[in-house]
């Protein structure tokens, strides 16, 4: 049990980010999210960690995101340089 204040930061499923890459349908994502739906409005944000060799591809990133809940935060955990570009911040 926890306070009824607190609240949740979830890491999507290695499955997506590491496995698949990102390179998945919109119900790989609807998925994660329904079985995150239990912390109702204790969710606070569902970070997206890939993994530090995968390379930013801003046609992945835009189809990724493009599957994603709009009713949710996210917050991406990019661990390769490639992301530092303007084109990722956009």
């Amino acid at each position: 049990m926890v306070p009824v204040d607190f609240l949740f930061s979830l890491t999507l499923s290695r499955l997506i980010t590491h496995i698949r890459k990102l390179d998945v349908d919109a119900s790989s994502v609807n998925r994660f999210v329904q079985n995150a739906a239990s912390l109702a409005g204790n969710l606070r944000v569902i970070i997206i960690r890939p993994p530090p060799k995968l390379r930013f591809d801003e046609s992945l990133m835009e189809d990724f995101l493009a599957k994603r809940d709009t009713g949710l935060r996210y917050a991406v955990e990019a661990r390769s340089t490639t992301f530092i570009e303007d084109r990722f911040f956009a």
